[in-house]
């Protein structure tokens, strides 16, 4: 299958916001949304006006968005520009249309700067609900599916970082409400109350203030301690359909984008104002620090670490225990003098490489134009922001073929790297999951163990003395006391086969990396067989070789 017909990307009419210069960054967002004051006279039919609170002293903010996309498998590229250009922290998306076997779609919404979580509708098109979120957010483990409900779908999402908040994000197809009040009701008898802050929201398909039936919304959240977010009508009709409930955190602001064709619904983003977690239970920040191992000259290496170094015939007299911290010393200290640790800062890789400056540029005329509708909505406006957007999408997306059409061409040399390209591009990372409960602690894993052990034991003590192979002999019982008096002395050629066939790879208590130890090990082999018959021949294992060193993933 040729790239060309491998790779192909739809691209939705989506609005992107310009970023020509980074001090007008934040100014030219704000100015594409439409901001939302409790003395203004809504312009639109679909504005709401709504007096947000203060957000609370020491507090922490994050950017959420909710919009039903109406498919994003043929807008995966703008439904990601869109997240990145409107610098979301979270983007709830429902009606995905991603199906069970589309995998494709999920991984062209992951980048290096973003996270896709979904749940698609398991039989059936349509549906289908997704997160996509920062990649610097780190997922809880997500619990056992509860059950799942006729009348609606959803995906439950928690995260331990930078923040502990969990959403709860649901699609109600529409049509009567009929069991959908019992159901939700079950769901969220399940999960509340949490501990940290809970936003559910969707799209729930209900008019609050039309339908009598619906309004029974409101008292059932009101149960659980979840408060409505006064939020804009965010369907092109004038409904509000897409609604918001918070608990333990509010909102600060809240705005709407323009419209997106084809999706009749707009994309509500807010700033919500998070409790600060007490200083107590705030990790402290470790700088990253590196070594610059590429400019390191080996030889003056071996030259510092040969002067630290005593002689062969003082080294073998002193104890085990000085002469392995003798050894590291001498070769850490060299390192160190030579190419020392320095703080180090990972360089990003760009989330949307494709957009080229002529793409820019055009992105550019585009807000403009959006920015000339908004300020002036007649007919004429909007065709030509119509138009602008057509044609932008349509350079965004043969833009990002060619870009991926122009790699794979250049991997095709080089297989590993190839398959592991289209591995990315048409499957995404998967998501952790865990089947154990939330009531499971550290202790009931130990004492599942111990007991498996002893059951183990018990076991063989029970077994019979008679061997089941005749031809076999029965051998003696174990006898764990028994001395090791004899261990034969290494040799040069023996530790030297063994450390040249050695994996190299490296510990942070390591004196010197792994891969320094092929030009180094000329003037430290004799230290080490030196040290290992020692240490044979009195029986003790110095001491630096016994430290342990774990590190929170």
């Amino acid at each position: 299958m040729p790239p060309s017909t491998l790779l192909s990307f739809h691209i939705p009419l989506l609005p992107i916001s310009p970023r020509h210069k980074v001090i007008n960054l934040r100014r030219s967002i704000s100015s594409n949304l439409i901001h939302l004051s409790p003395s203004a006279k809504p312009p639109l039919p679909y504005h709401l006006t709504s007096q947000i609170p203060e957000p609370p002293p020491h507090s922490s903010l994050i950017k959420l968005g909710l919009w039903n996309a109406r498919s994003v498998c043929n807008k995966p590229a703008a439904t990601l520009d869109a997240f990145l250009s409107l610098h979301l922290d979270v983007l709830a998306l429902t009606e995905t249309w991603i199906s069970p076997l589309n995998t494709a779609t999920p991984a062209a919404l992951t980048s290096p700067a973003t996270t896709f979580y979904h749940t698609p509708r398991p039989a059936g098109k349509g549906g289908g609900i997704g997160l996509l979120t920062h990649s610097s957010w780190t997922p809880a483990p997500s619990p056992p599916i509860i059950t799942t409900f006729p009348s609606f779908e959803y995906q439950l999402t928690s995260f331990t970082s930078p923040h502990h908040i969990t959403f709860l994000v649901i699609y109600r197809p529409p049509g009567p409400p009929s069991a959908f009040f019992d159901h939700l009701d079950c769901l969220l008898s399940s999960l509340l109350p949490l501990p940290h802050p809970f936003i559910l929201l969707g799209d729930f398909n209900l008019h609050l203030h039309c339908s009598p039936i619906a309004s029974a919304l409101l008292p059932l959240t009101n149960s659980f301690n979840l408060s409505l977010l006064p939020s804009p009508p965010t369907h092109t009709s004038g409904n509000t359909l897409d609604l918001i409930f918070l608990s333990d955190c509010k909102a600060t602001s809240s705005t709407i984008t323009a419209p997106r064709p084809p999706s009749d619904h707009l994309l509500l983003s807010l700033t919500l104002s998070l409790p600060s977690p007490s200083p107590s239970t705030l990790l402290p920040l470790l700088p990253v620090l590196r070594r610059n191992l590429r400019t390191l000259d080996t030889s003056s290496l071996i030259s510092l670490s040969s002067s630290l170094l005593p002689s062969i015939s003082d080294f073998s007299s002193l104890h085990p225990d000085l002469a392995s911290t003798t050894l590291s010393s001498a070769l850490s200290s060299s390192l160190n003098s030579l190419a020392p640790l320095c703080p180090y800062s990972p360089s990003h890789r760009p989330s949307q490489p494709w957009l080229t400056l002529s793409l820019k540029s055009d992105r550019r005329s585009l807000r403009r134009a959006e920015r000339l509708w908004k300020s002036s909505p007649s007919p004429l406006n909007l065709q030509t922001y119509h138009s602008l957007l057509s044609n932008f999408l349509s350079a965004l997306e043969l833009a990002k073929h060619d870009y991926f059409q122009t790699l794979i061409t250049a991997l095709a040399p080089h297989p590993r790297q190839l398959f592991s390209t289209l591995n990315k591009l048409l499957r995404p990372p998967s998501s952790p999951q865990s089947s154990v409960l939330p009531t499971l602690t550290a202790s009931d894993f130990s004492h599942y163990f111990t007991n498996k052990i002893s059951t183990i034991r018990l076991h063989l003590q029970t077994l019979p003395q008679t061997s089941p192979h005749p031809q076999l002999p029965i051998l003696p019982p174990f006898a764990p006391n028994a001395p090791f008096t004899d261990f034969p002395p290494t040799s040069y050629s023996e530790l030297s086969s063994i450390i040249s066939k050695a994996h190299p790879t490296s510990s942070p208590l390591d004196p010197v990396p792994a891969s320094l130890l092929p030009p180094l090990l000329p003037l430290i082999l004799p230290y080490l067989v030196s040290l290992f018959n020692s240490s044979l021949s009195t029986g003790i294992c110095p001491a630096v070789l016994n430290q342990l060193s774990s590190f929170l993933c």
